[in-house]
């Protein structure tokens, strides 16, 4: 499993006085994590919902990762690409480490 770097941030939501809102994405956390491919069965339910691009990062865990259960919207920046998390998967292997599915936006 290869070891990268991929920048995690959040979308912060402004709002002044009756203006529309205005969005900026903010760093949230910086870390080493191992790619993973979906395979199996995960592979054919991402093709069958329309999420062709989809990569799973292996981040280990810290406390500050639990934010991630929120329902905010947060994205990880990997090699120049956006990607949205659309799942947070804490259960697998508990407190050990994180798996964020993530969706290439672009």
């Amino acid at each position: 499993m290869n070891s990268e770097r991929i920048n995690i941030t959040v979308a912060i939501e402004k709002r002044v006085k009756g203006k529309a809102p205005t969005y900026s994405d903010e760093q949230f956390y910086s870390c080493w994590c191992g790619i993973l491919q979906l395979y199996g069965t995960e592979l054919y339910q991402a093709i069958n919902i329309k999420l062709e691009n989809t990569i799973i990062f292996k981040v280990r865990y810290c406390k500050l990762l639990e934010q991630l259960q929120d329902k905010k919207e947060y994205k990880v920046e990997y090699k120049g690409h956006i990607y949205k998390i659309y799942y947070s998967d804490f259960a697998k292997e508990y407190k050990k480490y994180v798996l964020l599915k993530c969706n290439l936006i672009k």
